[in-house]
């Protein structure tokens, strides 16, 4: 799938109203229409847009870069968090 979320490393929650991306052409969660630890802009974003029917993503979808494009909309994603001090067994 490669590695879409380095690019979001350390990145702050932007949200259209609240703009802390790095992109020096304008808010990334004004211009993708959601909210997204958005550094210059994206390669992945689970929260984007809901397409359906086969609609083209246009970077506005839910969106894996590195995996499937950018035009690509993933039907649903699901985010998991754990602690930094989690071990693999």
């Amino acid at each position: 799938m490669g590695d879409a979320f380095s690019l979001h490393d350390r990145a702050f929650f932007t949200t259209q109203d609240y703009d802390n991306d790095k992109a020096s052409s304008g808010n990334c969660a004004a211009h993708f229409g959601s909210g997204w630890w958005f550094n210059n802009c994206y390669h992945v974003n689970l929260n984007g847009l809901y397409r359906t029917n086969g609609e083209k993503a246009d970077a506005r979808g839910i969106v894996w870069s590195e995996w499937r494009g950018l035009n690509i909309s993933l039907q649903y994603s699901e985010m998991k968090i754990r602690p930094t001090t989690f071990s693999v067994l």
